[in-house]
């Protein structure tokens, strides 16, 4: 696996944000029309030093690569941390925007790791700053490929596709380098805000999606119709018309099981024309009945196939998101095409 995350922020609302990322510290989070393209983004804004929002998604891993489109509304003159690595109750690394809008890295301290990702004088600033940075009200696409280690740390920088920062040979360890979170945060002293939309998160393992992948879109693609299995019972109506809303909708409508090994398939919409396609993120919004025992796997059916995902639990009695990344046609095991894609179905089947 190298792809681990996307987001596209299109899928579900501000209320909705801790049914997909894992925390959230400070309410200045929100989604809506901020996205590029007309779509909708993240707005991050800051009147608290130590707000940040984060996913538990490395998986324990000591290199990273972020890609995500960042819009500066305010730079303050303090300048604010913008993404943040961690791992076990540490916040380790991470790159700054400083005053003048360039990027550099940074090792965290005890106050950082301590109250998470927040203010500059919370942070250590390390190696130089890029050769050029972000345009206040400008999209630009930020990616950034950072190494934990305590004397061969890594930090490249690329915006734009273009390289503007590469540091070896850094500081970037304050505890661990065993990294299973990261953060993006408005921090500073206050008053900061960013607009970010199109967010993928990688390792360097694997063959595919292991390196820069240049400015990409991530599409939210919906529901259109029923697949080839309808074993949920819908609360009302058919079942692809009770997951098709652009932003879950909890119990207002929904499909339900008790029954082990019963699946759900949805037809979708098409992708995009002419879409190159890295990866396909299945996403489900589920809940359990009541506590206790509660398992799904997401399925995948192509070329007439079904392909049944890792066994996910659920968390509780209140919605969250399971997930699982196939970053090739399973039925092909080489890369999706608009093809394969626009005929293949996606559902779920409790198995637990």
């Amino acid at each position: 696996m190298a792809l681990l995350f996307m987001d596209s922020f299109d899928h579900y609302a501000s209320a909705d944000l801790l049914e997909k990322w894992t925390y959230r510290k400070g309410d200045y989070f929100s989604i809506g029309a901020y996205g590029r393209n007309g779509t909708n983004g993240l707005l991050c804004t800051n009147t608290s030093q130590t707000s940040h929002l984060a996913a538990t998604v490395l998986g324990g891993v000591d290199e990273v690569i972020v890609g995500f489109a960042v819009k500066p509304i305010v730079i303050t003159a303090a300048g604010a941390s913008l993404l943040s690595f961690g791992g076990g109750t540490t916040w380790e690394c991470g790159v700054a925007v400083l005053p003048d809008a360039t990027l550099q890295p940074f090792r965290g301290t005890a106050n950082f790791t301590t109250d998470g990702p927040g203010s500059m004088s919370y942070l250590t600033l390390i190696g130089s700053a890029s050769s050029s940075g972000l345009q206040q009200g400008v999209w630009s696409y930020l990616e950034v490929r950072m190494k934990c280690h305590d004397s061969a740390g890594t930090c490249i920088i690329r915006l734009n596709g273009i390289e503007v920062l590469n540091l070896t040979g850094l500081d970037t360890l304050y505890s661990t380098s065993t990294l299973t979170r990261f953060a993006v945060a408005s921090t500073g002293t206050f008053n900061t805000y960013f607009h970010i939309d199109d967010l993928v998160v990688m390792d360097t393992t694997g063959s595919l999606n292991n390196t820069f992948m240049g400015d990409v879109t991530i599409s939210a693609i919906f529901p259109t119709g029923a697949g080839n299995s309808s074993g949920w019972t819908p609360s009302a109506g058919s079942n692809y018309d009770c997951v098709n809303e652009t932003s879950p909708n909890d119990d207002t409508d929904y499909n339900a099981t008790s029954v082990l090994t019963t699946k759900d398939l949805y037809a979708f919409a098409d992708a995009p024309a002419g879409a190159d396609i890295r990866a396909v993120q299945v996403l489900a919004a589920v809940r359990k009945g009541a506590e206790g025992p509660g398992q799904v796997k997401l399925v995948t059916r192509s070329n007439s196939t079904d392909y049944d995902g890792v066994a996910q639990g659920i968390g509780g009695t209140s919605y969250s998101y399971v997930r699982e990344v196939y970053e090739t046609d399973p039925a092909t095991a080489v890369a999706w095409t608009e093809g394969g894609f626009n005929a293949a179905e996606f559902g779920l089947k409790k198995t637990g």
